[in-house]
């Protein structure tokens, strides 16, 4: 692949949804991912490369069905042909993530959990597994899940 090729390629998208509470703002943020060759010297490795493209935060007490249309008609931009969309399901986010799906979005939607839902849980929110708890009674943050992927469901 050229460099002029690589440049040309057509970028991904890559959105997050960060849902707030009433003292908590709700944000947006578009990620830009290109493929390009790592080195001049070897153009069929590509590496990843992310530019931020949007940031989008509401107002404080925006209404979440709002928040949730206006979602819904930013991911139909032509531009974005169906992009990745990430929305936190800590605190609000799972009723608001199914209110989401609902809408139907022309994006791929996949739940994250960004922190522990209680400063005492003591499981990680998206993958329930069992998370460490400090002398305070705080639960630590959770390793990824590698089965929580954009790619195909692990069986």
């Amino acid at each position: 692949m050229s460099e002029q090729q690589a440049l040309t390629a057509k970028p991904s998208y890559i959105l997050g949804l960060d849902l707030g509470q009433i003292s908590d703002f709700t944000a947006l943020v578009i990620l830009e991912r290109r493929r390009l060759p790592e080195t001049e010297d070897d153009p069929r490795t590509l590496v990843s490369h992310y530019g931020v493209r949007h940031i989008r935060r509401w107002q404080l007490k925006t209404p979440y069905t709002i928040i949730v249309d206006e979602v819904v008609e930013l991911v139909a931009a032509p531009a974005l042909e169906y992009p990745k969309l990430a929305v936190d399901i800590t605190g609000v986010g799972r009723p608001i993530l199914d209110m989401l799906k609902a809408a139907k979005p022309q994006a791929h939607v996949r739940p994250v959990g960004i922190t522990p839902t209680s400063p005492f849980a003591t499981a990680c929110a998206s993958c329930s597994r069992p998370t460490r708890t400090t002398t305070t009674g705080r639960s630590t943050w959770c390793r990824p899940n590698p089965s929580l992927t954009w790619g195909r469901p692990r069986s």
